[in-house]
């Protein structure tokens, strides 16, 4: 018997070892698995196993803890000793035997012929599948043999088998288990498969048989119905006899042959088998159910009348009962079918070790639940979700996030409660709270926070878990609200969760008040609704802050302005609401009748988890002190961007809600503080003219920048990167400069001259060359000459012409930037954090605008404009007066922090030093021919650019920006033998927010200088030394290629740290951003010139 399984019983062509890869397909290798399930078979009593089970699970459910070190290395020390071992084994086979191998394959598949009904199916995605499932299942009355045999061969065929089976195999249902191992045994020795059913479905249009899924999937779907159609599913068994063993011939055939598949140790095998009893159990939870609603249900009415009647007509009554009899017997069938198929599939399969299996199980689980809620919207079935939330397979977890919400909405699609469903989250509400939390992938964090969001109605969550989860809004990197990226969704679903909480605590505090009137002038409920969100958000913004412990406060504004760019959406209905509240005058009726309206509801306990240390016992936040004020402006100012930055929001919602209260805002709110007029200043900046002109409000708009202009003469400005003043004003005036009006340019211009008159006063009053200045008030003056003129001149003369009197330019450098160098024992962190020499670059670049438009204005012209000699004498002492800063600042003798501030100060006076340099250079070498009294001029004046020691000075600064990039990226540099030991650490200096982008940008800038022949032959040498080990862009900058467009690959060094191999898309991204305007690069165009020098 066992000679004739081996070889008359099973056509079988096998291949041998290794992989097959063609054209059209994926090979796959199948392989066989010791145990079939990921925990013990022994689940059907699966109430009595549950702690078991869940015991053995405890370990997946934290996703970010890593487990413990020992059975971590030991487990991994066996993985890599299998690898390696596996590795060498296949490895023995040379190219050529490979290729012997496919050959071979390919000649076997040439030779093998699938089932007729397999080429049907696989080829022709038109098919009416049922009519030939029809046609197919006649057979069965004529010929049961072959009918299963070419069932079992369509099975085999799918899984990518050359074995197949003759009718003598299947003859005998009690041999299933035998010949099943025969075929798996065969199926083995292939080696070489492709599994075509699932790869019609995952990559259907690569797959070999792109339409086999889906007329396989109808196929089964379908079976049972026809079966019954055709009288081959039910049998007739007499009223009142026991029916739960009686199947007919053909239910008794297909389980027995399909039960085998689905505890085969081949995984395919599982898969199509598990796969067809889920169809099957699709169709009967749907038929059992349309059973009782559609015939049992109606004919028990009708039969009810019947026997009420006083005329009974018993023929009607006989007929109904029996129809009755046999639907019961039908249905009593069906659901005995149904637990069958639970039995032998689900409660196996749903804990097999393939990871797909287990998804299909629960995807499957969802449509008996939806189809039968009856029978499995319980306890017993809901808990299969709880245990795979905790599977270590995302793809698992993802597809129970995804069902729950479709059992929580059901077939109405609204949000429904139940016994079991509240039993279900009471048990799991830990895990999935973990999961939104922690999970280690972001799709499955995003899928927990959406079912958190469909239940947050129900009541299932605390207010503490209600304020954690709100918390994951906040994110302290930058998540574009436009993205399609994975964080910004995630951002996004919790934004839906916060609304939803919102929405359903603002029904319930509407269902309280006797009145909904007006209060104030604004909608009670939309009243109500703000006060409600702010105090959530805020209460969620300090859970986030307490667990990061430490923030700065510009990072709070930042995520507090990124999380109300997310919420838009289902707040920006309320922007001009809240403009409303921010506007109300205190002491005024309108704010007494809402705080009366606060006092009306009762202490939430939400106050018990603020941690924000808010004194307020009112529910409902309202602007009535600083912090809330705050805290309302910039949210306002964040559902402001996100309505102009999303791409489905109505733009006109959002300007016309707001400007007509900017003006208001900017009067009655305490602007003096910058964290409130900062985020005003940034609404302003998103708005178009054009927009002004839509709101009537065009006329309003100069006064508007007039209060604006008042404000800047009013505060004092730093130029710090994170500075929220400077910022602030920076982008309104870019935005206020773009409109072109001459009215708003005025103001803007009349600023300049009163700042330049003020500055003017306060060097001749403070700081004459005749008053001898301490240390300290130097310190002080540099300060005070810095936030109040210097800073604000330079922010203006980015837009508009600061026309500085060459009188004014010689003051400034003789009574403030040549007294530096007196006074470098001063220089330190603080010192650096005041000064910079960018008012010099601003003040030269518009002297060479000025130039260059009437060159322009002279060609076609007879007009001869001269130069004006003692601006450019200006100019040159301008440079010289640079050379001497940055030369005069000793760094010999100087300690690790010490050589650190030193060599920043010179860093910021270089910065400015060879921006005036290259642009003066530009603008000679543009400078026609003709024009030679203007070249004689500058050769007279500008002789030198340079002091003899300015190139070392440039070297100290290109090693300290090289020293800092090394040590974030862990780099050995070649050093020259005289360099200070100082830079080989500097692990504990945090000067720049990017050291990478400062080390570019100075280095292209010594490049240009090289051009110019004013760099020295050493320092020309040394910064190309580590070009090999820095990274693919510096080597682009040294190579002169850092501007060019190529789509060649980028070279990069082995050698190299792996944070170096950046993608086309970072490098583009980096290249980008070193064409920016920054806050250290003034005019960083004259950089990207740099090549034509």
């Amino acid at each position: 018997m066992s000679n004739i399984r081996r070889s008359a019983r099973l056509q079988s062509r096998t291949a041998d070892e290794d992989g097959y890869d063609s054209d059209e397909n994926t090979a796959k290798y199948i392989e066989s698995d010791e145990s079939v399930t990921s925990e013990s078979d022994s689940g059907e009593d699966e109430d009595q196993d549950d702690d078991d089970y869940m015991e053995g699970k405890k370990a997946r459910q934290s996703r970010g803890v890593k487990r413990s070190g020992r059975a971590q290395s030991s487990t991994t020390a066996t993985k890599r000793t299998r690898v390696k071992s596996s590795s060498k084994s296949r490895n023995t086979k040379n190219n050529s035997e490979l290729r012997a191998d496919q050959e071979r394959y390919l000649e076997i598949m040439k030779e093998f012929k699938p089932t007729e009904l397999y080429e049907i199916l696989s080829t022709d995605p038109d098919i009416a599948v049922e009519d030939v499932l029809r046609e197919y299942m006649e057979t069965y009355k004529e010929n049961r043999d072959e009918f299963l045999q070419t069932f079992i061969n369509l099975l085999l065929n799918c899984c990518g088998a050359v074995t197949q089976v003759e009718k003598h195999d299947i003859r005998n249902n009690e041999s299933s288990a035998d010949t099943i191992t025969e075929v798996q045994l065969a199926f083995q020795r292939q080696k070489i498969h492709e599994f075509h059913l699932v790869l019609s479905k995952d990559f259907k249009k690569k797959a070999k048989y792109p339409a086999l899924y889906q007329n396989i999937e109808e196929f089964m779907s379908k079976f049972l119905e026809i079966a019954d159609d055709m009288q081959l599913l039910y049998t007739e068994v007499p009223f009142g006899d026991d029916d739960s063993g009686e199947f007919t011939p053909l239910v008794t055939d297909l389980f027995t042959w399909i039960s085998a598949f689905s505890v085969s140790k081949i995984r395919c095998f599982r898969y199509i088998a598990t796969f067809i009893l889920y169809c099957f159990e699709d169709y009967l939870t749907n038929y059992t159910v349309e059973l009782e609603r559609d015939y049992l249900s109606r004919l028990t009415k009708q039969l009810s009348m019947e026997q009420k009647k006083k005329r009974q007509n018993k023929s009607t009554i006989t007929k109904i009962s029996n129809s009755i009899e046999e639907l019961t017997s039908k249905k009593r069938q069906t659901d005995i079918l149904i637990d069958n198929i639970s039995k032998i599939a689900f409660i196996h399969r749903f804990k097999d070790v393939d990871d797909s299996i287990r998804k299909m199980s629960v995807e499957h689980l969802t449509t008996w639940i939806i189809n039968n809620p009856e029978k499995f919207l319980k306890v017993s079935y809901l808990k299969y979700y709880g245990w795979l939330m905790s599977d270590d397979s995302s793809v698992v977890r993802s597809q129970v996030l995804r069902s729950l919400p479709l059992i929580i909405s059901g077939h109405n699609g609204h949000v429904t409660d139940n016994a079991a469903i509240r039993q279900f989250y009471e048990r799991f509400k830990d895990i999935l709270l973990e999961i939104a939390m922690k999970d280690i992938d972001m799709e499955v964090r995003l899928l927990a926070v959406q079912v958190l969001a469909e239940v947050s109605s129900l009541g299932y969550l605390e207010i503490q878990e209600i304020v954690m989860i709100s918390s994951l809004i906040f994110d302290d990197k930058d998540v574009k609200i436009s993205s399609h990226s994975k964080n910004s969704r995630f951002l996004a679903a919790v934004a839906r969760f916060l609304s939803n909480v919102c929405k359903e605590n603002v029904k319930n505090m509407l269902q309280s008040l006797e009145s909904s009137d007006n209060v104030g002038g604004i909608p009670v409920k939309s009243l109500i609704n703000i006060g409600y969100f702010m105090r959530l958000l805020s209460t969620a913004l300090s859970y986030y802050l307490n667990q990061k412990h430490e923030t700065n406060p510009s990072q709070k504004v930042h995520i507090l302005f990124q999380a109300a760019e997310f919420l838009f959406p289902y707040f920006g209905s309320h922007i001009s609401n809240i403009c409303k509240l921010l506007i109300i005058d205190e002491g005024s009726s309108e704010l007494a009748a809402i705080k009366n309206l606060n006092e009306t509801f009762n202490q939430n306990s939400i106050d018990s988890y603020d941690n924000a240390k808010n004194t307020s016992t009112q529910l409902l936040v309202l602007p009535d002190n600083r912090n809330n004020i705050i805290l309302y402006i910039t949210v306002l100012n964040g559902l402001c961007h996100g309505g102009y930055e999303s791409k489905v929001a109505n733009k006109a919602v959002v300007y016309e809600s707001v400007i007509p209260h900017i003006a208001s805002l900017l009067s009655v709110l305490p602007v003096q503080s910058i964290d409130i007029l900062g985020p005003i200043l940034r609404i302003i900046e998103i708005f178009q003219y054009e927009e002004w002109i839509n709101v009537g409000l065009e006329k309003d708009l100069i006064k508007i920048v007039e209060k604006i202009g008042k404000l800047l003469n009013e505060l004092t400005l730093s130029t710090s990167p994170n500075d929220l003043t400077y910022n602030s004003f920076a982008c309104a005036i870019n935005k206020l400069s773009e409109f072109q009006i001459s009215a708003i340019d005025n103001v803007w211009r009349n600023a300049i001259t009163s700042i330049k008159f003020e500055l003017k006063k306060f060097l001749d009053q403070h700081m004459p060359l005749s008053k001898k200045l301490d240390s300290k008030n130097f310190t002080e003056l540099t300060r005070s000459l810095y936030e109040n003129y210097i800073n604000k001149l330079t922010l203006l003369g980015k837009n508009y012409p600061v026309e500085i009197e060459n009188d004014l330019v010689e003051k400034i450098m003789n009574q403030f930037i040549s007294r530096i160098s007196n006074y470098s024992d001063l220089i330190n962190k603080e010192f650096n954090e005041i000064v910079s020499f960018k008012l010099l670059t601003v003040i030269v670049t518009w002297h060479i605008h000025t130039w260059s438009a009437l060159l322009r204005d002279e060609q076609g012209n007879d007009l001869r404009t001269t130069i004006s000699e003692r601006t450019v004498n200006t100019i040159a002492h301008v440079i010289s007066a640079l050379n001497d800063v940055i030369v005069s600042v000793p760094t010999e003798y100087a300690n690790k922090s010490d050589l650190r501030d030193l060599i920043y100060f010179k860093w910021i006076a270089s910065n400015s030093l060879i921006d005036i340099i290259l642009a003066i250079n530009m603008f000679v070498l543009n400078i026609p021919d003709s024009k030679t009294s203007w070249k004689l001029t500058f050769n007279k004046h500008l002789p030198k650019y340079l002091a003899d020691n300015a190139n070392k000075a440039f070297l100290e600064v290109f090693l300290l920006l090289e020293g800092l990039y090394a040590d974030e990226f862990d780099l050995r540099l070649e050093r020259m033998d005289d360099e200070d030991v100082n830079f080989n650490d500097l692990s504990d200096i945090e000067l720049f927010q990017n050291n990478e982008k400062e080390l570019l940008l100075f280095t292209i800038k010594l490049k240009a200088l090289m051009k110019l022949d004013l760099l020295s032959s050493k320092v020309v040498s040394r910064i190309s030394l580590n070009k090999d080990i820095i990274g693919p862009l510096f080597m682009k900058v040294i190579d002169n290629s850092i501007f060019e467009t190529s789509d060649a690959p980028v070279i990069v060094p082995q050698h190299a740290s792996r944070n170096l191999n950046p993608s086309n898309e970072q490098i583009v991204d980096t290249h980008n951003s070193l064409e920016e305007d920054n806050n250290n690069n003034t005019f960083p165009e004259m950089i990207k010139q740099s090549s034509e020098l």
